[in-house]
């Protein structure tokens, strides 16, 4: 069994939030062909479809609008905790000399 990774539901929120997946995959630096094999491996690992896709864009299905606060939760998490490790002290003192 596949698990959910973080690159997949940041690329879902991309896509939920812009409402299109070509505009998701600029949110997130990714070309669109990139993002959309995202989301088919995201629909693949749940069994179920996240979006509707209808004309230009996507809207969120039953599923997808039951993911998206969890996924917007683990990637905040996710983001926090990060900075919280890598986190370094910065101390002293800094002298610039300018002519």
């Amino acid at each position: 069994m596949d698990n959910l990774d973080s690159d997949l539901l940041r690329t879902f929120v991309a896509v939920a939030e812009a409402g299109s997946v070509t505009d998701g995959a600029a949110r997130i630096h990714r070309s669109q062909s990139a993002t959309s094999l995202q989301i088919k491996r995201l629909e693949a690992i749940l069994g179920r479809t996240v979006f509707d896709r209808h004309g230009r864009g996507v809207v969120l299905s039953d599923v997808g609008r039951t993911l998206l606060p969890v996924a917007k939760d683990v990637a905040a998490r996710l983001d926090a905790v990060r900075r919280d490790i890598s986190q370094d002290a910065v101390s002293g003192k800094l002298r610039l000399g300018i002519p």
